[in-house]
């Protein structure tokens, strides 16, 4: 592969995720909001999430979440 090639393709991804971060950016908080509670009923059937109501179990669910998401970012 040539060094204009590997150019060429890294940009043509960075066009793609610019234009993911614009979908994202542009998606309607409803519909964010839609896909977070699917995402959710799928885990809890799935058991890979247990449904506490209580405000102590709402706040170590969120605890969780945030520990995975700052996981991924390293």
């Amino acid at each position: 592969m040539k060094k204009d090639d590997v150019i060429a393709y890294r940009d043509r991804w960075r066009a793609v995720a610019d234009i993911e971060l614009h979908e994202l950016r542009s998606t309607s908080i409803e519909t964010k909001w839609c896909q977070l509670n699917s995402i959710i009923e799928l885990a809890i059937r799935w058991g890979i999430f247990k449904a506490d109501p209580s405000e102590e179990g709402v706040y170590k669910q969120w605890a969780k979440l945030k520990e995975k998401v700052d996981k991924r970012r390293l």
